[in-house]
């Protein structure tokens, strides 16, 4: 290869290394290829670990988008502050936590470093985006100045907040808007860069076409930095300094500039629980498969549901995954989806299969036994046919 065709295969790689990114497990992506039709899409196993793994954007034009949407990190009750949840949205295994329990007492000595939250200079927890981190942080807070009786009603209107499909909506319209010509100019500078400027320099010659070539791509990723900072500004007013570095990059480096979209979008709905995110942007048909999913999982946790036996610990992770499947549930009755029909147990693959769990919905020959894939949930037996 020529040094030019290493330059071009270099800025490739650079590229794909921008549609890549890592979101930590008990966090979903939601991909378009259009921004329109949406899919969702886990922390991959293949690269990744315990706490997380990498999403693919749409590489090729029309670049698509991002979202990504996350359940609480911790679980929350009356006495305080669980760093751990039951609940496991993304297949395979729950994510690592550390099971610590905080009273409220002591969580208004909580501060916020960048992404991670403090007590003292002992790390907490580590948020995937500054403006999350700032999020909960507040959110500890609000509850924390609340007396004991009245944290359960604020942790239940809390919940419910983030199922609020009106105001998802809102700001996916929003958003679209805004992202509509930075796409546009990322689409070109796409074209500019990977297939107008290597059939130039091969038909005419770098000598004559170099000069042209930088000025055209600059143009371009100086447009896109503009437009990118006025939408995150609009968008996100307290992030002056994420504004700062994501404009500064994505104004002098090409492979940024073609993911500016993303980078935009991609924190817009973290706030949010990943079902009323599917609830707007998926499909009737892929929004039910996520949502029995999500469902089953919240009635049969992985076990354990609780690694901490102190007992105002086991009590704070039994209350708010109780509340958070009450609501849940009431939210999906309130948006015409049928819980006892979401969860119906599933058809026996053969004559062999007696028994099933009812998280994974694995399979089984035998009801003695245990699904241990799941920590060890006892198995449901199949219901006789009618």
């Amino acid at each position: 290869m020529t040094e030019l065709q290493w330059l071009f295969a270099i800025l490739a790689g650079l590229y794909a290394c921008e549609c890549l990114g890592w979101i930590r497990r008990g966090s979903v992506a939601f991909s378009s290829m259009t921004g329109r039709r949406w899919r969702v899409q886990h922390p991959t196993s293949v690269i990744g670990n315990h706490r997380g793994g990498l999403v693919l954007a749409m590489p090729l034009p029309p670049l698509g988008g991002l979202v990504v949407a996350n359940q609480l990190p911790f679980s929350l009750g009356p006495d305080g502050v669980l760093f751990f949840v039951a609940m496991n949205m993304n297949p395979g295994w729950r994510p690592a936590q550390s099971g610590r329990f905080l009273a409220w007492e002591e969580i208004v000595k909580l501060r916020l470093d960048g992404k991670k939250l403090l007590l003292g200079r002992e790390k907490i927890h580590a948020a995937t985006t500054t403006t999350l981190a700032s999020h909960l942080l507040q959110l500890l807070s609000m509850l924390a100045k609340l007396g004991s009786e009245q944290r359960g009603p604020a942790i239940k209107q809390m919940l419910r907040e983030a199922l609020d499909t009106k105001r998802i909506a809102t700001l996916a319209v929003n958003l679209r808007a805004r992202m509509k010509h930075i796409r546009l100019l990322a689409n070109i500078l796409f074209v500019h860069v990977f297939v107008v400027a290597p059939v130039l320099i091969t038909l005419v010659g770098i000598q004559v076409t170099w000069l042209g070539l930088v000025i055209v791509m600059f143009a371009l990723t100086f447009s896109i930095a503009t437009l990118f900072h006025r939408a995150h500004r609009e968008f996100y007013p307290k992030a002056t300094d994420d504004r700062f570095t994501h404009t500064l990059t994505t104004g002098l480096a090409v492979a940024t500039s073609l993911r500016a979209h993303d980078i935009l979008s991609r924190p817009m709905l973290e706030t949010f629980h990943p079902i009323a995110v599917a609830k707007v942007l998926l499909e009737e048909k892929r929004f039910r498969a996520f949502a029995r999913n999500l469902l089953l999982d919240l009635r049969h946790p992985m076990l354990p549901s609780c690694p901490n036996a102190h007992p105002p610990a086991a009590f704070t992770e039994n209350y708010f995954r109780r509340a958070t499947l009450e609501i849940t549930e009431a939210w999906l009755e309130e948006n015409g989806v049928v819980c006892h029909d979401l969860c119906r147990a599933p058809v026996p693959l053969d004559r062999t299969c007696h028994a099933y769990c009812p998280r994974c919905e694995s399979q089984f020959m035998s009801a003695e036994s245990c699904c241990s894939d799941c920590g060890g949930i006892e198995l449901m037996i199949f219901q006789p046919q009618r």
